[in-house]
């Protein structure tokens, strides 16, 4: 039964790392970042960078977490069209307790997604942008743990996970006042 409830944990930990990675296998209502920022389109072309990073924390009472996501997207836009380019990085490892000790797990994996953007309206006080591109992911798992039906052997396990397929969306910016703006979206992905 102990090693029934470490698999479980081991899966539940997966599901979160998919997660971590942008894996669209659920649906859901969330209020966060629009995937494009607050994009500009202006009459000259321009090239800009940004780098995002984030981190993450999971606890719980047999599990501890810990990581962050880097991302770098470098961009090229004109009045007219917008293309960009994701490439991220995240690392994630803790441990899980089980009856008999710790047991160690981490993830570390990259995503590069290419995306093309048209201003559908780009006024002043709206723009409603579509968008497309494709994402391709790589991640590995390393779960080791001690074997407690044997001489306290230690066992490591890898998992490579590979996830590709297009990406679109639509998002508009509602421009309220200088410093608010409401940006609803909408995003899907196919793995």
């Amino acid at each position: 039964m102990k090693l029934h409830n470490l698999l479980i944990a081991l899966c539940f930990l997966l599901l979160s790392a998919s997660a971590f990675s942008q894996s669209s296998t659920q649906s859901n209502f969330t209020i966060s970042p629009p995937p494009l920022g607050y994009p500009e389109y202006p009459a000259e072309s321009s090239v800009t960078q940004t780098i995002n990073m984030t981190g993450a924390f999971i606890k719980g009472d047999t599990v501890s977490m810990k990581g962050f996501y880097m991302g770098w997207i470098p961009r090229y836009g004109t009045d007219w069209m917008a293309i960009d380019g994701l490439l991220g990085l995240f690392v994630m490892s803790g441990d899980i307790d089980v009856s008999y000790g710790k047991q160690s797990l981490s993830m570390v994996g990259f995503n590069f997604t290419p995306a093309m953007e048209l201003p559908v309206i780009n006024s002043d006080i709206v723009k409603l942008i579509i968008f497309a591109g494709y994402d391709l992911s790589y991640s590995r798992t390393t779960f080791s743990t001690t074997d407690p039906y044997s001489a306290g052997n230690k066992l490591t396990w890898y998992l490579d996970t590979t996830q590709h397929g297009p990406v679109v969306g639509m998002q508009c910016h509602f421009i309220i006042a200088d410093s608010f703006m409401i940006s609803p979206f909408f995003l899907m992905k196919t793995v």
